[in-house]
């Protein structure tokens, strides 16, 4: 494990600039995180762009923490669903999420 992986990595939505689809990632840094979301999308580096999410930094990625970091409770008449926006990520804490249930 390395000493970033050992440090609570900031939270960033990464996903292209026409908004065509976003997930969740931790990383250092922005660029980090925007690479990780080209390898998401197959799409090019300079078109992803990535947004700080503080509010999220350290916590595990659920419908209760996304709605009160200011996601909406329903997308397209559905309840929000944590587990597709962090699939691609990999991170431990990502993995925590994943066993967390998601109502």
């Amino acid at each position: 494990m390395t000493d970033i992986e050992l440090a609570v990595l900031k939270t960033w939505q990464v996903g292209p600039y026409d908004d065509e689809w976003v997930v969740i990632v931790h990383a250092e840094t922005r660029g980090q995180a925007r690479k990780m979301g080209a390898g998401v999308g197959y799409d090019e580096f300079v078109g992803m762009r990535a947004i700080r999410l503080p509010k999220l930094d350290g916590k595990l990625i659920t419908r209760q923490t996304l709605t009160e970091a200011g996601f909406p409770e329903t997308w397209e008449g559905e309840p929000l669903d944590a587990t597709g926006y962090i699939l691609d990520c990999g991170c431990e804490t990502c993995k925590a999420s994943l066993r967390e249930p998601n109502d």
